[in-house]
């Protein structure tokens, strides 16, 4: 995986990937995955998905607010958002 040379390294606030990838399932079927952000600052977790040619905000779920963090790209995956930062 290519890793991005951002300046996020030299300000140790996280790792970014060079998003989005293909996922190929089959020569006949490949899907582009949801672009994750993850900013562990604000805790907060915001999903966008490609809607031609922009990427539009499907989802975003804090601490403060609750939730699970979902995708119809991978059906059953249910993750917590206090899983994700959890308290400490």
């Amino acid at each position: 995986m290519r890793r991005s040379s951002i300046s996020c390294r030299e300000q140790r606030c996280g790792e970014a990937v060079v998003s989005p990838l293909d996922v190929v399932l089959a020569d006949d079927s490949v899907v582009q995955s949801d672009v994750t952000v993850v900013d562990p600052v604000i805790e907060v977790v915001k999903i966008c998905r490609r809607m031609g040619e922009s990427f539009t905000r499907i989802s975003e779920i804090s601490v403060e607010t609750g939730g699970a963090i979902t995708s119809p790209l991978l059906p059953g995956f249910s993750l917590d958002v206090h899983d994700v930062f959890p308290a400490g």
